[in-house]
């Protein structure tokens, strides 16, 4: 009652930031009820303190593809890392000098330049990737989300290509287990001062209980992605990969780690490299300053900072 009505949805809402971009603020439907209003408001608060430093540059995309309803700014956040933005440019031949000259992927010599068709390299650039051209520059997306077909298609003429069927990929890495509960040779339980490392012939009773533990060491928000959650690189790369996470195999008797991709296309040979770069980063930072152990009591396995 210190509102002065019974109710919250009596309440009348006016919503005032200065961390929300003012086109988000003012495509929040106005004619709907006030606490539908702060749930609206919630979700999109909650996705823009996800991005962190990206705000700026998502603001940028909803320059480039006008997002007409709270649905498709949200639609717009969980894909903006498959998009790249090229401010400015506004033409074949830009695109193709910004290319050569200017993003570093070639030893460009400004002696050779009367030499070089920019605007040839731009077009055969252009013409193999799914990109359009708009009064704040040129914008490339590298996914497959039809979801967003409609924005895209109405807003920038971009048609996003039907994925066949995606594919799994296995990438393997070797697996250390240790211990530090033992018994010794007269049959009681010891501790080690070290741990020691199991053998392939010990663990593979474990597999279930390493599988489980992966599992609860999955955090929500890698769920729909797994890890690829992490990966903020506006390429190829994040919209191919649509999805890769970790578990364990037996590989001609040895216990081996494994990242297992699901691809929406073919991964090239530098686009393979960028995400093996990625995913041994991945286990450095989750597992490698953690060990795998076995508890002898009750058999599961579990995890010690080192």
């Amino acid at each position: 009652m210190r509102l002065g009505v019974s109710y919250l949805q009596d309440c009348e809402i006016h919503i005032d930031s200065h961390d929300l971009p003012d086109k988000v603020l003012e495509i929040i439907p106005k004619n709907i009820t006030s606490m539908e209003r702060v749930d609206t408001l919630n979700k999109v608060a909650s996705r823009f303190k996800e991005m962190g430093r990206d705000i700026q540059y998502f603001e940028r995309l909803m320059e480039y593809v006008n997002p007409r309803n709270i649905e498709e700014v949200l639609l717009l956040s969980d894909t903006m890392y498959e998009f790249e933005l090229f401010d400015g440019i506004k033409g074949a031949e830009q695109y193709g000098r910004y290319m050569i000259c200017e993003l570093g992927h070639f030893n460009y010599d400004h002696n050779l330049e009367e030499y070089i068709d920019f605007k040839r390299y731009g077009e055969v650039k252009i013409n193999n990737e799914l990109g359009a051209f708009s009064d704040k520059g040129y914008i490339v997306y590298h996914g497959y989300n039809q979801n967003l077909s409609n924005i895209l298609s109405e807003n920038l003429g971009m048609e996003i290509p039907k994925i066949k069927e995606q594919k799994t990929m296995k990438l393997y890495m070797p697996l250390t287990i240790t211990t530090y509960d033992i018994e010794n040779d007269y049959g009681y339980k010891e501790t080690l001062n070290k741990p020691m490392e199991l053998g392939n012939y010990e663990i593979v009773d474990y597999i279930d209980e390493i599988l489980e533990a992966i599992e609860r060491d999955t955090l929500p928000e890698e769920k729909e992605r797994g890890l690829m959650h992490y990966y903020d690189g506006h390429d190829s790369v994040n919209g191919k990969v649509a999805k890769y996470e970790f578990s364990v195999e037996m590989v001609d008797d040895e216990l081996m780690g494994v990242a297992i991709l699901t691809l929406n296309n073919d991964l090239t040979t530098s686009e393979l490299e960028k995400i093996k770069d990625d995913i041994t980063r991945q286990a450095a930072s989750k597992y490698a300053l953690t060990e795998i152990l076995i508890c002898e009591e009750c058999g599961h396995p579990y995890r010690r900072q080192v």
